[in-house]
């Protein structure tokens, strides 16, 4: 099956002008598509994911910043070096939100909390007494 985020697995849309795009919303669409490449290959540089998006490398360090600046997308460090310059290590920040579930029923209440990575950090039970429904 292929990534949802394969750049040939672009709607048809996407490459020809539907309508003028603001650079902030183009902006917003490219972190998107980078996010994903982060969420899905883990750590890596803004060389590697110039390559897996097909994205120009301005693209990349334009839609990383806007990203970072937000705290979505995080700094790990300098990565091992293949003989040139060390390449900063990036990875989608899982702590940047959170998602509940809850689950209600007659004598019940059940509650979970995880991060954006789908760890679970939390989980809640409570029972419910002299129901009048």
């Amino acid at each position: 099956m292929k990534s949802p985020y394969d750049p040939s697995n672009r709607p048809q849309s996407v490459g020809r002008r539907v309508g003028a795009l603001r650079p902030r919303s183009l902006r917003q669409l490219n972190a998107r598509v980078l996010l994903g490449f982060l969420r899905i290959h883990g750590p890596c540089s803004r060389a590697d994911l110039v390559r897996q998006s097909g994205f120009s490398a301005p693209t990349v360090s334009s839609a990383i910043d806007y990203v970072r600046k937000h705290q979505v997308v995080e700094h790990l460090g300098v990565g091992a070096s293949n003989g040139g310059r060390p390449p900063d290590l990036l990875r989608f920040n899982p702590t940047y939100g959170y998602v509940i579930g809850v689950d209600i029923e007659i004598a019940r209440i059940r509650m979970a909390l995880a991060d954006l990575d789908r760890v679970l950090v939390g989980r809640w039970a409570v029972g419910i007494s002299g129901s009048t429904c």
